[in-house]
């Protein structure tokens, strides 16, 4: 597990970074990886690299450093609509709705 984090927080701005590149990474096939990440998050591989990459993105917007459109870039996302899609779904309110909240806190 150490490794695959590893891989994927190296490559995490890579839009070319997917499932059959890590599994090459660490060394095993595309199937295997995919039964041991199920049986150790419960989730598929590609679901597990695409929740990293939002988790690292809220952080950005945390942060408040670098606008949206570069965060979504800056997390391995070409296409600005799919990233704000994923990250409605994954935390229940968009980017910038994410960003508002944050700058109120602070």
């Amino acid at each position: 597990m150490d490794r695959i984090m590893k891989c994927i927080n190296e490559n995490i701005g890579s839009s070319e970074f997917n499932v059959e590149k890590l599994a090459e990474e660490v060394g095993v096939s595309r199937a295997q990886l995919h039964r041991k990440m199920k049986e150790i998050t419960g989730i598929s591989t590609g679901e597990f690299i695409r929740n990293i990459r939002l988790e690292q993105a809220a952080r950005l917007i945390d942060e408040g450093t670098i606008n949206i459109t570069q965060v979504a870039y800056a997390v391995g996302f070409s296409n600005q609509t799919h990233f704000s899609t994923l990250f409605k779904r994954h935390y229940g309110m968009s980017p910038s709705e994410y960003s508002h909240r944050t700058s109120e806190k602070k």
